[in-house]
């Protein structure tokens, strides 16, 4: 501890005190102070505490004096550090006092002697405040030093970095001892003064680092914090200036010359009095002076008149710009001062401003957050007006009985006058600022203005602060003064544009990044609209006329990019007049929500309309009639947003209310009926639907005078709905009608035609049409692409319906780059468990599942899952749509019993909700069925894929894909039981109608092909089987990636082929391809690894290689074991496989056993004459034999001859190997 606790210290040491318990920082300090007095005799004096802090208080008393008596603070960075309170609290103080220092960025010295993951690694913009401002200034890293202990400070490495530290420490030294040598009439620091940082480093860029010469100027409204900031300026790069800082009061001053006689007392300059008597030579003697000093700073404080600094004075009268920087604070506009850099200086903010409050009125530890909040609003009251804030600030400063709430009722009920009610208090006495009344600081320069400029502000000051049009403005003011809204003529000034360029140097409006709107201060408004008087009235009946005219354009322009800008102002507006309780306000709301829900800005729509609708019901009653349309708008947005339960109670309430009031057959009846149809549909309720949609329809055809536009949509929305009751004929015939009504109507690129041109295309999609579905979603993109902007959710529906047609024509890298735009564009769009993201979520999905990214996929799907559930009840249909996505997956995946689950609560909710043909209805049973098939339930397996056959030839045409699914796949089963004539016809008629609807490398084509390439391996016809996968392997290599799990299938088959004809290496080497594929993609256990197992160990025996063979059928049982059920067929095959080991190895009793346990399995599964059983009896032959039971091998022989003879023919090499070897050993045998 230091022994004089007033001394002045050159060094306050900030770290957690549990990073010194081996005495490193100890040491280093130390050796800090070693390393210092090598090169000087003065000693370091440092404070560096090294007892436990007991408590706030304690840490107050003992080192807060330490901490504000020091020159430099060197914080040790540290994970303990960035954790403990004390040291955040000596950094924000230590953050002020470098300013009070005239060190900004310079006092504190950070050294790293442990790392934090987060100072490390994150990005500034992640970071909070402490650990970005450190991370951004020059720090010494020690951690490599830090964790081998104090010794490591006397090696030479270490030492030479002690040097640099040393240097560091001694450079900012020696910079305060500069900063306390400059002489200055500037007032001292500020310790109020908060913010400006990026306005300082601007003013530097422009004057001590010479960016923009030795002029500056700052300029804004009054009290908006110019001379505090000129001041701060001066003050904080005093080091810069080692001859001086000077204040030259400017107001009221024409003549440059007179301005610097001022300094004459200041530069201790003796005139002559010849000097004295003239200006001109005083003048040129001041210049003389300065130009003979090292830099000076000259601060020209509220400049009020332009001849000051104009241009031939400042070069006559102003020393060498290397000597003296310049900086001005003004009102006047830019253009009024040529050749001077002028930095607009606006609102604090809100950070700032609340700082300010804060430091003279702390916020109470009691009740902190909700004074924090009170304050926030009072700062954006305020609009971050400096001087207004700090009148606020002393006078609860002054006003302890005052809390920061009351204050913000009384601010919210008075407005300016509250502030210059503050101003008045007697108690009230600015620092640096005399006046206290905002309107009297203003009040010059608006006095100043033409009467076109204050026609301008005064319009200005009754539109949205934030949000206010520059078009209108001009139109407006153009009403008074013609010539503003004319252009002028060949060579003659833009009066419009001399006028915005005066108020915007004047800051009277602040120019935004969008050159069609400014803005204005809020209380620049409050005092230009008080001092306006009664023609505040007649200016609010303009501008309210004015708007009306520019919501009812915008209601058919938003489709056209350059007018959206005025949708922003417009909603503005009408958030100012609802608020103001105008009911203008309401109208304005309902008028704008087509504009928003059409550039898909639905949260801002549902604001104005949830408020819209609380005004309307106020003012006539919830029941009133007037309330059906607000009712209605709102129901449309809620149902956007998936509030889909309280869209539909909107609407009921909207289409009772008309019911009471209208005649049946009014088009606003059928508008209500519409809108709640599509409502119905989204919840699942599709017959409903559909009525409501007739009878909107009904009511538009019957019109005598029809709104063909709102038929247009009333087709549209009922072919959506036919489509979901699978009638796709009907639906495509509606939209084609809409298409022909809109195609008249619209414009060739307005959205509306290319929303239906999309929808048309998802029922060409369901017809099995990709080619025609593929060029209507183009034709729907080009348009969205022109009327919309890159991030509107419409984008993201038109690439997502195209990406469902590129899925199924197997374009599956383009299908996922449409789906992952659709993606980003709905999260930027849409909150986080928005239906729609599931939707999308969901369609990605599929594509990564096909690309056998499992895990993506699952991650989407339980993504999709999770919002759902939230969004939807338990039985709608979207939910059964994500269980059954989830059950292929499983089912892919082998997750048998989670795949049923999944299966069967999909099946649940669609038999619900469904009539019993609808085709959703057969995907769950085809899929279910698929999945009894895989468990060898054989006959659940062909009910289920029966009666999914017949809703779909019933629901599709002869030719559609959907029908050649469901054939390929009652192909397979019928090919499993046996009936191969029945599963050849099935597979060509499948095979024929792929043909027919896609391109000839699509993978559906190769599943035909290796579904009859297994066919035919099976009825012995190697060439075609052979011919068959090698065509599906072409195939699959053209659409799939290297290691997709498709190709390990066709490695698979050919495999199979090669082994049959004989080919027993090329056989293991395809195996083995495949068997890599299936390792890389799938889970050890998955029962697609043990048929590779299963067939390489087949291969491997023939190859004289028992024992891995038998290892191999080790595995596949196991997997099997744990996936199947006991009497599975495929453990069957295991137990045949493993017996053909133990024969090979002359083990005959176990290869009995377990081709008896075979047999058994295989006759259960498929019925006494099916083919597997009668290759279990072939390899029963073979060890009966071996153990001399010839009456048994001839009864088992004779057994699978019959069978193969019945199913194959007797033509088939399986049969003829069975005769042969009943010829050569039973005599009464006889074809």
């Amino acid at each position: 501890m230091p022994t004089s606790s007033n001394a002045e210290f050159d060094l306050f040491i900030s770290y957690a005190h549990a990073d010194n318990g081996n005495g490193w920082l100890t040491a280093l300090i130390e050796a800090i102070r070693a390393e210092h007095g090598k090169f000087t005799s003065t000693p370091l004096r440092i404070f560096f505490d090294q007892t436990d802090i007991a408590s706030m208080s304690d840490w107050e008393h003992r080192i807060l004096r330490g901490l504000r008596d020091s020159k430099i603070m060197l914080a040790a960075l540290s994970p303990a550090y960035f954790q403990s309170e004390y040291c955040r609290k000596e950094w924000e103080i230590y953050l002020e006092h470098e300013l009070s220092q005239a060190m900004p960025g310079e006092a504190i010295a950070p050294i790293y002697i442990a790392t934090h993951t987060d100072f490390e690694d994150r990005a500034d913009e992640a970071l909070n405040e402490w650990m970005r401002n450190l991370k951004r200034r020059q720090y010494v890293d020690v951690r490599k030093w830090w964790l081998e202990g104090p010794e490591v400070l006397q090696r030479e490495d270490v030492r030479h970095r002690l040097e640099l530290l040393d240097q560091q420490i001694g450079e900012r030294l020696d910079r305060l001892g500069r900063v306390k040598a400059s002489p200055t009439t500037v007032p001292d620091h500020n310790p109020n003064f908060v913010g400006r940082t990026d306005e300082l480093r601007q003013l530097r860029e422009a004057l001590a680092l010479g960016r923009v010469g030795a002029i500056a100027a700052l300029h804004g409204i009054g009290g908006i914090g110019k001379s505090a900031l000129a001041f701060e300026y001066a003050h904080a790069y005093a080091d810069d200036y080692p001859d001086g800082r000077f204040l030259v009061p400017c107001e009221g001053d024409a003549d440059l010359r007179e301005s610097l006689l001022k300094l004459v007392p200041q530069l201790g300059i003796e005139l002559s009095e010849a000097e004295q008597r003239d200006l001109e030579a005083a003048a040129v003697r001041v210049k003389s002076a300065l130009n003979s000093h090292r830099r000076t700073l000259l601060v020209l404080d509220n400049v009020d008149d332009p001849r000051l600094l104009a241009p031939q004075k400042c070069a006559r009268y102003l020393p060498d710009r290397a000597k003296v920087h310049v900086l001005a604070t003004t009102r006047l506009s830019p253009d009024s001062l040529p050749g001077t850099e002028c930095l607009s200086l606006d609102a604090l903010s809100e950070a700032d401003a609340i700082r300010l409050l804060e430091k003279h009125r702390p916020f109470s530890k009691n009740d902190r957050e909700e004074e924090w909040k009170a304050a926030l609003r009072i700062v954006r009251r305020l609009d971050g007006h400096c001087l207004a804030v700090e009148v606020v600030a002393v006078f609860l400063w002054q006003n302890p009985d005052v809390s920061y709430q009351d204050y913000l009722v009384r601010l919210e009920e008075e407005g300016l006058d509250a502030v210059d009610g503050a101003g008045s208090d007697e108690l009230v006495q600015l620092s640096r600022h005399s006046e206290t009344l905002v309107g009297s600081l203003l009040e010059p320069t608006l006095a100043a203005l033409s009467a076109e400029e204050l026609s301008v502000v005064e319009t200005a000051s009754l539109l949205p602060p934030d949000s206010i049009a520059m078009p209108w403005l001009q139109q407006l003011a153009g009403q008074e003064f013609p010539e503003l809204s004319r252009d002028p003529r060949p060579g003659h000034p833009n009066p419009w544009r001399r006028i915005t360029r005066r108020l915007t140097g004047l800051r009277m409006l602040t120019p935004t990044e969008s050159g069609q709107v400014c803005r204005m201060h809020r209380l620049v408004q409050e005092v230009v609209a008080r001092r306006m008087g009664e023609r505040q009235a007649e200016r609010k009946r303009q501008i309210q006329q004015h708007v009306r005219q520019r919501a009812k354009l915008l209601w058919n322009t938003w489709v056209d990019r350059e007018a959206r800008w005025e949708v922003s102002p417009l909603v503005s507006c009408a958030y100012l007049l609802i608020n103001a309780g105008d009911p203008f306000g309401a109208w304005l709301g309902s008028q704008l929500t087509e504009p928003l829900r059409q550039l898909g800005r639905f949260l801002e729509a549902r604001g104005l309309l949830r408020q819209t609708v609380a005004i309307r019901e106020k003012k006539y009653g919830a029941d009133h009639p007037q309330l059906a349309t607000s009712y209605s708008n709102l129901a449309m947005v809620e149902r956007a947003l998936g509030g889909l339960e309280a869209a539909r109670t909107l609407l009921q309430r909207a289409v009772a209310l008309w019911e009471k009031t209208l005649s049946p057959h009014h088009p606003t009846l059928a508008h209500g009926y519409s809108n709640l149809a599509a409502v119905e549909r989204s919840l699942g309720e599709y017959q409903s639907a559909r009525d409501l949609a007739r009878r909107a329809v009904a009511i538009w055809e019957n019109a005598e005078q029809p709104d063909l536009r709102a038929l247009a949509t009333g087709y549209s929305n009922l072919a959506i709905i036919e489509g979901y009751l699978a009638d796709f004929e009907a639906a495509a015939e509606l939209h084609r009608k809409a298409i022909a009504v809109k195609e008249k109507e619209y414009a060739p690129d307005h959205p509306t035609l290319a929303s239906s041109y999309s929808d048309l295309a998802s029922v060409e999609r369901s017809l099995g049409n990709l080619p025609a579905a593929l060029d209507l979603c183009r034709r729907s993109l080009v348009i969205k692409e022109k009327v919309y902007d890159a991030n509107h959710p419409a984008l993201a529906n038109s690439y997502a319906a195209m990406a469902a047609v590129e899925k199924d024509l197997a374009h599956f890298s383009s299908a996922r780059g449409l789906f992952q735009r659709a993606v980003v564009i709905r999260e930027s769009a849409f909150e986080p468990d928005h239906r729609v993201l599931a939707g999308s979520y969901a369609e990605l999905a599929a594509v990564e599942q096909d690309l056998a990214h499992f895990a993506a996929a699952r991650e989407l799907l339980q993504r999709a899952l999770a919002i759902r559930e939230k969004a939807y009840p338990a039985d709608h249909p979207s939910l059964a749509g994500n269980y059954a996505s989830l059950a292929s997956l499983e089912q892919e995946l082998a997750h048998y019993a989670a795949s049923r689950a999944w299966h069967e609560r999909a099946l649940a909710i669609r038999k619900k909700t469904l009539a019993e043909d609808h085709p959703t209805l057969a995907a769950s049973y085809a899929s279910l069925g698929s999945l009894e098939k895989e468990l060898a339930h054989f006959a659940a397996a062909r009910g289920l894929l029966e009666l999914a056959r017949s809703i779909r030839e019933k629901a599709y045409q002869a030719d559609h894909p959907v029908l050649a699914g469901a054939y390929a796949g009652l192909a397979s089963l019928e090919q499993t039981m046996a009936n191969y004539a029945t599963a050849r016809e099935l597979h060509e008629r499948a095979l024929a109608i792929r043909k027919k609807a896609f391109a000839e490398d699509h993978p559906t084509l190769a599943g035909s092909y290796a579904g009859l390439a297994s066919l035919e391996r099976e009825l012995g016809n190697l060439s075609k089987a052979f011919q068959l996968d090698q065509q599906a392997l072409a195939i699959r290599k053209t659409v799939y990636e290297p290691d997709h799990p498709s190709l390990a299938n066709s490695y698979s088959g050919l495999a199979a082929a090669e082994w049959e004809r004989g080919n027993r290496s090329e056989a293991r080497a395809l195996h083995e391809q495949a068997l890599a594929i299936r390792q890389k993609v799938f889970d050890a256990d998955h029962p697609v690894l043990a048929s590779s197992f299963t067939a390489l160990a087949t291969t491997e025996l023939d190859l004289g290689n028992p024992a891995r063979a038998r290892e191999l059928h080790e595995q596949a049982l196991a997997i099997r074991k744990k996936a199947f059920e006991p009497g599975h067929p495929s453990i069957a095959s295991s137990y045949a496989g493993m017996a053909s080991v133990e024969r090979h190895c002359g083990n005959l009793a176990e290869a009995r056993e377990l081709l008896l346990t075979a047999l058994s399995i295989d006759e259960s599964a498929f019925g006494e004459d099916h083919p597997t059983v009668a290759r279990d009896c072939s390899a029963l032959v073979m060890v009966e034999m071996a153990l001399g039971h010839l009456e048994e091998s001839i009864r088992l022989m004779r057994r699978a001859w019959t069978i193969r003879a019945s199913r194959f023919g007797r033509q088939n090499r399986r049969t003829r190997a069975s005769e042969t070897w009943l010829t050569e050993n039973d005599s009464d045998f006889h074809t």
